[in-house]
């Protein structure tokens, strides 16, 4: 098996390609390029995912994409652009029009009525889940809210070009036409050569995996237009986050990044920028490929074993290991002045720029809580971190994973002193097991303080909040959008309604919950719901702003994850603001203080239980 296995790949590793030898530099593309890609693309976002022609299942969209581009490489008028989309797509639209056909329109006069029904997009990164799901489905009947059939909607691909085409129709293409016949045959001409290097050096000698079929532009062009479509149809926060106001614009700037990448790393930050644009924090790239059925390991990053956080625009370095004791710290000694003689604040603006995030606080977090601030794509590069004394230290990047702080609260529950509790359901042993052995002992004391201040395990707070209330307590207000329109017009969102519902044990004392920027998902979920249903008193500071259900967009390579469902609570992008705001002080991270659980047991050590 074996052996099969390594000929089947050496195949793949050693097949003829289309792409170029080497990456090409090539700066930009002209305003006349440009304006070509956009309409292709354009055009095939609505073909895609709104035109219902089951016969086209076995078309590679990326290469339909590069073959478009092909067509259309000499084009240098909008009537020759015109002709070659025609050429293109008419295969797959029969109906589709580039002038005024409006006495055309009609009232559908089928037995069913066949158009594309997304529920969301992609798949939640979990097996054996269905929650999203696109199909073209059949109607006996017209429904309101849904597309009339047969009837040519207009869609602007550019100033002065004008389709129209239906989005629902009331026939089945019976099979497919000569012209969609000869349209899949010639994309399939087309080759991906999945490694530069041959099969003894990538499985031997175990090289650094380099795609080929990256280094043409083509591709990546495909490949910025199949991403830049997602966003624009199906993430659900597009116009919370003004996006139809930039993001044609921010195609053009994504096409010329792509173009003008020299390797796959600057490729990789390419796509990063893209995705910079959208205020979501769930966006992660998954470095890998998968390609012609074969999965590899892919661009690997590395992190140095340093933790930095971040507090009133200050970078300090590595507080946590700087608790050998209690004496006052000499704060120039842990703030970060400048990084490889870079100004520390212009590093941070420009890693910036490659972070997917809902606000500045949610950016903070990926940068210093995740580390992505020091990432790098090599491994041993250096750093030189210059601080505010003068004192310089050099680190390696050499680790697969990035640097995590030490915990302050590495236990589940603590009585603090004041017969005060802790508890941190963000610790990976947190059970809810345990937590039941405790209740006679919570209800007996002053007050409950509970660590929101990260994601917590296993959702344990389901079970904890029932503890927490005599009344039915409703779920947060998650809605999945279902989308038959292109460009995010009509969207119908379907409502499930939750509860928790209360549990033996009622704990009725004092209850203060800390969040942060670290409070995200479903643990914004949760605060959501303590604070509509006035559950205890919030204390820290704005949670991450980012909620809804994630989806795994699958793709030849850097797949990634998005918020796919919507929350209707009002806190996207700027999240939950606690009842108590707690500023923490660059003198108390350096001392290594919790300010925020200092501010949270003051609280509790004064309020006066009836």
């Amino acid at each position: 098996m074996k052996i099969y296995f390594y000929i089947i790949l050496f195949l793949l590793t050693t097949s003829c390609s289309q792409a170029q030898e080497g990456w090409i530099n090539k700066e930009a593309l002209n305003k006349r390029e440009i304006r070509n890609i956009k309409a292709l693309s354009n055009l095939y976002g609505l073909v895609r995912y709104f035109y219902p022609n089951q016969q086209v299942e076995g078309l590679n969209w990326y290469k339909f994409l590069i073959y478009g581009q092909i067509i259309m490489a000499d084009v240098k008028t909008d009537e020759e652009l015109i002709e070659k989309l025609d050429f293109l797509f008419k295969p797959i639209v029969p109906e589709l029009s580039f002038c005024d056909p409006s006495q055309r329109n009609r009232i559908n006069n089928g037995n069913f009525i066949y158009l594309w029904k997304h529920s969301g997009i992609g798949k939640k990164p979990v097996e054996n889940d269905n929650t999203f799901n696109s199909e073209i489905i059949a109607c006996a009947k017209y429904e309101e809210g849904l597309p009339i059939a047969d009837s040519l909607y207009c869609f602007q691909l550019s100033d002065e070009i004008n389709a129209y085409l239906p989005i629902a129709i009331s026939y089945r293409h019976p099979k497919k036409s000569k012209q969609l016949q000869y349209l899949i045959k010639e994309t399939d001409k087309i080759k991906y050569k999945l490694f530069t290097e041959n099969l003894y050096n990538i499985a031997i000698r175990k090289k650094e995996k380099k795609f080929q079929f990256l280094e043409s532009e083509k591709f990546r062009i495909a490949d910025i237009i199949v991403r830049w479509h997602i966003v624009k149809h199906f993430y659900p926060y597009f116009h919370e986050d003004n996006l139809e106001q930039s993001w044609d614009e921010i195609f053009n700037v994504a096409v010329n990044n792509a173009v003008s990448s020299q390797n796959q790393e600057e490729y990789y930050y390419a796509v990063c920028h893209l995705f910079s644009n959208v205020k979501d924090s769930h966006i992660q790239l998954i470095k890998n490929a998968y390609l012609g059925g074969f999965y590899a390991g892919y661009l690997p990053s590395f992190f140095p074993d340093i933790f930095v956080s971040y507090v009133n625009d200050t970078a300090i370095f590595n507080p946590a290991s700087a608790v050998e004791s209690k004496d006052e710290k000499h704060i120039d000694e842990y703030i970060v002045r400048s990084i490889n003689n870079k100004d520390i604040d212009s590093l941070i603006k420009e890693k910036r720029n490659y972070i997917s995030a809902s606000n500045s606080g949610a950016s903070n977090q990926k940068l210093f809580g995740n580390n992505m601030l020091f990432e790098s794509l090599k491994k041993d590069s250096i750093l030189n971190i210059s601080m505010q004394n003068g004192k310089i230290v050099t680190i390696h990047t050499a680790n697969a994973y990035p640097a995590f702080p030490v915990s302050m609260h590495p236990y589940f529950l603590k009585k603090m002193e004041g017969d005060i509790y802790y508890i941190n359901p963000t610790y990976h042993a947190a059970t809810y097991d345990e937590f039941k052995t405790h209740i006679g002992e919570f209800q007996e004391s002053k007050g409950l303080v509970i660590d929101l201040r990260g994601y917590p395990v296993n959702y344990i707070m389901d079970d904890i909040i029932t503890h927490l209330s005599t009344d039915k307590i409703k779920w947060g207000d998650f809605r999945l959008p279902v989308y038959y329109y292109p460009n995010q017009a009509n969207v119908i969102y379907q409502t499930e309604t939750d509860y928790l519902y209360p549990s033996e044990g009622y704990i009725n004392v004092p209850l203060v919950f800390l969040i942060n920027e670290n409070s995200i998902s479903y643990c914004e979920t949760i605060v959501e719901i303590l604070k509509r249903n006035k559950i205890g008193i919030l204390v820290g500071s704005n949670t991450n702003g980012t909620n809804g259900d994630i989806s795994m967009i699958n793709l030849p390579v850097f797949s990634f994850t998005i918020t796919a469902i919507k929350d209707f609570s009002g806190y996207h992008g700027k999240g939950i603001e606690p009842d108590v705001m707690v500023q923490k002080t660059v003198r108390g991270v350096i001392n290594n203080e919790d300010e925020e659980l200092k501010a949270a047991l003051s609280y509790l050590s004064v309020i006066r239980v009836p």
